[in-house]
């Protein structure tokens, strides 16, 4: 940010540092109070003019990041199917919920619980007749970045 100093007679000197301040892009407009910061040398009476000459921001594609993880399922062998709302579980500061597409990154045990997405719904499919460990790797993807959350299923 460059401020630029007009005084009416004297120079200008620093009266008061403003401190380095960390704003970040998506942060609301940031009012800075400058009333205190400059004096006249000589004369302390007179109006300084401030004028905001520029302010550059670079805008960042935030990536997704994972806000609600999916917690790990135990359930009995052979137990009713479950649904699981992946709905809350991404988000992005650049994106809407609704707009990042989640995907089923990896399944360790297919044999034991298939996977699959309907809109924002996991579907868990338990086969009959079997028990054992699977981990299922969700894939959030928002503005072409990713990110994953993985969850364990126990089934007794």
């Amino acid at each position: 940010m460059i401020i630029e100093l007009q005084p009416e007679s004297e120079p200008i000197t620093i009266a008061n540092k403003i401190d380095d301040l960390i704003i970040y892009e998506d942060t609301s407009r940031q009012v800075i109070d400058l009333s205190n910061v400059f004096k006249v040398i000589n004369d302390s009476d007179s109006e300084i003019v401030k004028t905001l000459v520029s302010n550059s921001n670079t805008e960042v594609d935030d990536p997704p990041i994972v806000e609600n993880a999916i917690s790990d399922v135990a359930t009995d062998e052979d137990a009713e199917n479950k649904i699981i709302d992946l709905s809350s579980v991404f988000s992005d500061l650049d994106n809407k919920y609704s707009e990042i597409k989640k995907t089923i990154e990896s399944n360790s045990n297919s044999g034991l619980v298939s996977a699959s997405i309907n809109l924002n719904n996991l579907l868990l499919d338990y086969q009959n007749d079997k028990n054992g460990t699977a981990v299922i790797v969700i894939k959030g993807t928002s503005n072409g970045k990713t990110v994953t959350d993985s969850f364990t299923v126990n089934v007794n």
